[in-house]
């Protein structure tokens, strides 16, 4: 099985559930997702959501990202198994205010 790396970098997401990922390989693994609040405006609150043909798994709901912070949700011993199809998606609970995101995925083929 070929094992690859990946990543999904998305600027700018802003209070509408926008997909960050979208599995392309019946197998993939999220090893790490960050999310930061680059707007000068102050703290902001984000939606975390795993999305499946099926369901909505809320991640995190209502997360509050300091202005110029980070917030590291996927990382270390945290995993996400994702199949084919699968998404994870993220808004802001706030019109106005944004955040940017970097998903790291292994896609096994």
């Amino acid at each position: 099985m070929a094992q690859t790396f990946n990543r999904f970098v998305t600027k700018d997401i802003g209070n509408s559930l926008t997909d960050i990922c979208t599995a392309v390989t019946n197998t993939s693994v999220v090893v790490g997702l960050l999310i930061s609040n680059p707007t000068g405006t102050g703290d902001v609150t984000v939606d975390i959501v795993f999305h499946t043909s099926t369901d909505e798994i809320m991640i995190g709901n209502d997360l509050v990202i300091p202005y110029g912070q980070s917030l590291i949700v996927i990382g270390w011993d945290q995993k996400i198994v994702m199949k084919a199809g699968d998404k994870i998606r993220v808004q802001t609970t706030v019109g106005g205010k944004v955040v940017d995101s970097i998903l790291s995925v292994m896609e096994i083929s």
